[in-house]
């Protein structure tokens, strides 16, 4: 169904093209998955299959075939007859891939009104249509879906939307960027299967980009990695995870499956309240709604994070992780309970009592894009905390952004760089060393990792270690993502709909789960395909690497 041959792009300014010689194929009711860390050139592909490369960029040589139809040449006159009927696009965030202003019904039966398709349809036949397709995408309630605005959705099912409106008109190709990363796991294997689906029912081909192994084992039959624009290996993504012949193949699985050995970390001994970094007791957090409604996000929560180590909060969305760390930081009010933080309260402060805590409390954020003011160089960012405490003088402050540049790895050279022009792992590390001008103890990590590509998560990873280690510091660690939370936390605490449903020891806690809840998040872990009864996934891959 598709058909690449030696297919080379070019953006204009860049010596080495962006995608070099690949060749890829799909067959109908396959899936088939790309697999690349950030710029590998992955992205670049899939947008000149379906014509949307920027005009920036330029295919300069090689073959694009969809059932048969070449499509290398074709004005944009042409390809706007062929998108949605021929290849479909589910993007990668719902979030800004739907309009906020319109509803579910509005957006879905747009594909028909754009794409008349040989006959008319009256309003009542477009909402049926509409509807069939977001049943056929697993969507509960269909007809009431249709009124609704996006915002009433939840992540998962505003990603099935864009899976409905991709395959509304039945194309022989569907193209998935990314389209699970900013989910948690229940709701991403979820969303997966519903490819799996599609294909298996109705024969559509799929090619599925990612830069995670792990999630295509689940669902490809075949996998490509690309690195620096080339194919470098191709086959069943059996072979590619436990007989690889590249060894950026083995490196790729490596951190894919995250094969540091769980007991490397975690099991140290409860710690007594005298070593307590943080200490939250009955904590809870009341939202009131317009209507007079209430919803508890936090309900009773108690937890106590031991100094110089690293506590994660894990669960679904919306389960209360999020807020916990807001009222911790002081961002949020708490409703009732208490936060200790080095053994003095610190719940609900306000003023330079708060200022004091947010000394040696700092946050790392989730989208460093977003995190890190574009206008500012990486060394006006990383002085920004030094500044705002009044922290030493200019000279003292231009030494402090060179030992931060010293710790997180970067060369010092970046300093009077502007963020978009780093990478994603290197923006997460001058985020890093902003939260540490300070010299803070404790470091918050609100879902940090999950924008990162595996291979730089496995970097960051190592480097928060290795701060740890040498500066004594502790973390509050924020993630859904449960194979980075095993590589990382030495404790762990389970949230569900606010409320703590298990904690202890990660080792213990994710070997031998007591909550059917707990259980339910490790059996959704991406990589269960080719886990092998009574054996870890990771121990697999660490015998075949």
């Amino acid at each position: 169904m598709l058909k690449i041959e030696n297919l080379t792009v070019h953006y204009r300014g860049n010596e080495h093209p962006a995608v070099n010689h690949a060749s890829v194929s799909v067959a109908s009711g396959e899936i088939v998955a790309i697999i690349g860390e950030s710029g590998s050139g992955k992205s670049t592909l899939s947008k000149a299959v379906i014509g949307l490369l920027p005009k920036t960029a330029s295919i300069a040589g090689g073959s694009i075939r969809v059932d048969g139809q070449e499509l290398t040449a074709l004005s944009e006159r042409e390809w706007v007859k062929r998108r949605g009927r021929l290849i479909g696009l589910v993007p990668q965030d719902p979030a800004t891939s739907l309009n906020p202003v319109h509803t579910i019904g509005a957006q879905v039966t747009e594909i028909f009104r754009l794409h008349e398709a040989g006959r008319p349809r009256d309003r009542r036949q477009l909402r049926e249509e509409a509807a069939a397709l977001l049943e056929l995408v697993g969507i509960d309630h269909p007809a009431q879906r249709l009124s609704q605005y996006p915002h009433e959705l939840s992540g998962g099912m505003r990603q099935r939307v864009l899976i409905a409106m991709a395959f509304g008109l039945r194309p022989k190709l569907l193209i998935a960027d990314e389209p699970t990363s900013a989910l948690d796991v229940t709701v991403q294997k979820q969303v997966l299967e519903v490819f799996d689906r599609l294909a298996r029912q109705t024969g559509v081909a799929v090619l599925f980009v990612t830069h995670n192994l792990a999630v295509a084992c689940d669902h490809a039959q075949r996998a490509i990695v690309m690195r620096n624009g080339e194919v470098v290996e191709s086959g069943p993504v059996e072979d590619l995870v436990f007989r690889p012949t590249q060894p950026y193949t083995r490196d790729l699985a490596a951190s894919a499956f995250k094969v540091r050995a769980i007991n490397d970390r975690g099991g140290r001994p409860e710690a007594d309240a005298a070593t307590r970094a943080i200490e939250v007791a009955g904590l809870s957090k009341v939202f009131a709604h317009g209507s007079g409604q209430r919803f508890k996000a936090v309900d009773g929560v108690s937890f106590a994070v031991p100094t110089g180590s690293t506590f994660a909060l894990v669960g679904e969305s919306g389960s209360g992780k999020s807020t916990v760390a807001r009222l911790i930081l002081g961002l949020a009010q708490a409703s009732a309970g208490t936060v200790r933080v080095d053994g003095h309260d610190a719940t609900n402060l306000a003023g330079d009592a708060q200022r004091e805590v947010w000394r040696h409390v700092q946050l790392v954020q989730q989208n460093p894009q977003v995190a890190l003011d574009p206008r500012l160089s990486v060394e006006q960012i990383i002085a920004e905390p030094l500044h705002a405490f009044g922290i030493g003088e200019r000279a003292q402050r231009f030494q402090r952004v060179a030992e931060l540049l010293d710790q997180v790895g970067l060369p010092r050279s970046v300093a009077q760089r502007r963020p978009r022009a780093l990478s994603g792992g290197q923006q997460q590390r001058v985020a890093i060393a902003r939260a540490l001008a300070p010299r803070p103890r404790i470091v918050v990590l609100d879902e940090a990792l999950s924008a990162l590509d595996v291979v730089t998560q496995a970097r960051i990873i190592d480097l928060l270690d290795r701060l740890q280690r040498e500066l004594n510091l502790t973390y509050l660690f924020i993630s859904h993502d449960l194979e980075v939370v095993r590589s990382l936390s030495d404790f762990v605490a389970v949230l569900r709909q606010g409320r703590l449903v298990e904690s202890g020891p990660t080792a213990l806690v994710f070997e031998h789960p007591r909550n059917a809840y707990t259980r339910a998040l490790l059996d959704a872990t991406p990589g269960q395909r080719l886990r092998e009864p009574g054996r870890g996934m990771r121990a697999v891959a660490l015998e075949a690497h």
